[in-house]
């Protein structure tokens, strides 16, 4: 019985509910208008008319038109013009859509609601549109391609702009954004022809593409509310001269400012942690020289980009704090990089696609390194210091990793130091090498290796605090300027016309000794020794062309030439020995005994 009473009431309650609404809700039609009532108010749902200049009536059927609906006007091709009365408080979703040859309209100020929309493709709206006080939002797509529309006016009262508000309104050149706005959608005034804009305090980020090829912008004034500037928000606004970036921004997203062509001068404070892919790309900062080095661009603190085309091993400059997302993305080949101690920031995809990549340094005790920062499923290693967010990295992804040495050059790049530990050197220390030509020193060094051919080399430190034997064994890595093989060259610690043997190794065109004494280092080579065919003490293509020109019969050697030209010890002199001697060159090959 329970039962059966519980179904009577649902089924009087469904039919109450329809009763109720056919009471409050009639669709009815008067001239060239279609309009429902509601609540003793008319809502216009479709003008059927074929007029060009259309007056909206106040009433219909006696009650006030207070609203008009959905659509009611779209693809109305004819009109030119359209009076809205007073009275009228909301004009609907894509109320007059596509009114493409809608020329002039005046939104009374009793309109406290505007649809999304709107007016959406009314190509030929021109002139000014004052939006009245009481409406809070300009939804999606309300001004959407209104390509003729010049000037807005928004009152205090909106608080929100959606996305595609205002996109592609091309000949808009005067709008206000008031104070009271918060929020701004994606793409919102694509393409608008404004010279200036002041985003409202209170706008905590500018979302993607909301000024994108706003070509006419030469001066934005960003509030410190803005935390984010989100992809391609600025991209294209090619008349951008000047960026001022607040501090309170934490992140300048992918291509924030890319194709900014005029964009010269860019402001970045220290707040800014995050930098991405291509956000200054093509500006006229990125195509300026005087920003690279070594084919790196760095802003400031920051480097933010890299050439495609490095392949080698390359050294990030010091001072460098911040290596954005994406930096090297585009540098497939490249094969090492130095990081200084100074770095603190090593962002997303920074390394992403060099799968090249064998050898990474990071000098850096504590820089925070995204984790998707460096490439996966390649073989490298990462060189860096104990206890360090690097090594702590390299643990976490599988990779490969030293905990050893680092290294420090003198200024002409002539020798570096190799040393163990973050602290064996202040910041201040410099490592100063000086080759030693001439003076009493060459001459009597001269006068104990006669017949020999000699450099001397002075090592020596700047600005160091610490006593020599308080330090660990140093790793010398000497550049031998004068190439020539370690079968006929040796190294001597001189002192006071006291010479001590310093073994070393050749590997890649360098001298590398470990050895705890600074001073005068001398390399002696023989004249004539193993490749030096012309006996000046150092291989090069020189020698190797002689070997070639003895060949062919162009030119004869004496028994010396012959002895130094024979680096493959056949008894013989061939072309063969000539390229032995060029691979020498170009560091193909360290010695000449090891090809035997």
């Amino acid at each position: 019985m329970k039962k059966i009473i519980s179904v009577f009431l649902s089924v009087f309650i469904m039919i109450s509910a329809v009763t109720a609404s056919n009471v409050s809700a009639t669709a009815e039609t008067e001239g060239d208008w279609e309009y429902s009532v509601s609540d003793q108010e008319v809502c216009i749902t479709k003008y059927t008319g074929y007029e060009n200049d259309v007056v909206i009536p106040s009433q219909l059927g006696g009650l006030p038109v207070t609203s008009i609906g959905d659509c009611a006007f779209k693809k109305c091709d004819r009109i030119v013009s359209v009076v809205i009365p007073d009275g009228v408080k909301t004009i609907g979703n894509g109320a007059f859509e596509e009114c493409v040859s809608l020329v002039n309209i005046t939104i009374p100020n009793s309109v406290t609601y505007l649809g999304s929309s709107a007016f959406s493709n009314c190509e030929n709206l021109t002139g000014n549109i004052t939006i009245p006080y009481g409406v809070e939002n300009i939804y999606y797509q309300t001004f959407n391609q209104c390509e003729k529309l010049t000037s807005v006016t928004l009152p205090n009262s909106v608080t929100y702009i959606g996305d595609n508000a205002f996109f592609r309104c091309n000949s808009l050149t005067d709008i206000n954004i008031p104070d009271s706005v918060k929020t701004i959608g994606k793409f919102a005034f694509y393409g608008c022809s404004f010279t200036s804009i002041t985003i409202p305090d209170g706008i905590t980020s500018i979302k993607e593409d909301t000024f994108l090829h706003c070509r006419s912008l030469t001066s934005v004034n960003i509030p410190n509310s803005v935390t984010n500037i989100e992809k391609e928000a600025f991209a294209g606004c090619s008349s951008l001269i000047n960026i001022n970036v607040p501090d309170s921004v934490k992140i300048i997203g992918e291509g924030a400012f890319a194709s900014c062509s005029s964009l010269i001068n860019i402001n970045v404070p220290d707040s800014v942690k995050i930098i991405g892919e291509d956000a200054f790309h093509n500006t006229a900062y990125y195509k300026s020289s005087n920003n690279w080095q070594d084919d790196m661009l760095y802003l400031g603190d920051r480097l933010i980009d890299a050439k495609e085309y490095i392949t080698d091993y390359v050294k990030i400059r010091e001072g460098t704090r911040f290596i954005t997302d994406c930096a090297f993305k585009k540098c497939k080949e490249l094969i090492g990089i130095a990081i200084p101690e100074s770095v603190e920031y090593i962002g997303l995809n920074a390394f992403v696609d060099c799968k090249q990549l064998r050898i990474v340094n990071i000098l850096s005790h504590d820089a925070k390194i995204e984790f998707f920062a460096f490439p996966d499923n390649i073989s490298y290693t990462i060189r860096c210091l104990e206890g360090s967010t690097a090594e702590e990295y390299a643990k976490k992804k599988g990779v490969n990793y030293e905990t050893v040495i680092f290294s420090l050059h003198d200024e002409a790049n002539i020798a570096s130091i190799e040393y163990v530990g973050s602290d064996t050197f202040d910041k201040d220390t410099k490592f100063v090498v000086q080759e030693i030509t001439d003076g009493d020193l060459m001459q009597s060094i001269q006068q104990d290796f006669p017949d020999k051919v000699v450099q001397i080399y002075n090592f020596s430190f700047e600005n160091f605090n610490k006593t020599e034997e308080s330090l660990k064994e140093y790793l010398f890595s000497l550049t031998a300027n004068k190439k020539a093989s370690p079968d006929n060259c040796k190294l001597y610690l001189e002192s006071n016309g006291h010479y001590s043997v310093i073994p070393f190794e050749y590997e890649g065109g360098k001298i590398k000794f470990t050895t705890v004494f600074l001073g005068n280092y001398v390399i002696v080579k023989d004249k004539y020794g193993m490749g030096d065919v012309d006996g000046n003490g150092c291989v090069n293509t020189t020698d190797a062309l002689t070997v070639l020109q003895s060949c062919v019969d162009i030119i004869e050697l004496d028994e010396q030439q012959f002895k130094a030209a024979d680096v493959d010890s056949s008894g013989d002199i061939s072309s063969y020995d000539a390229l032995k001697i060029l691979q020498f060159t170009v560091e193909m090959i360290d010695n000449f005994s090891a090809q035997q």
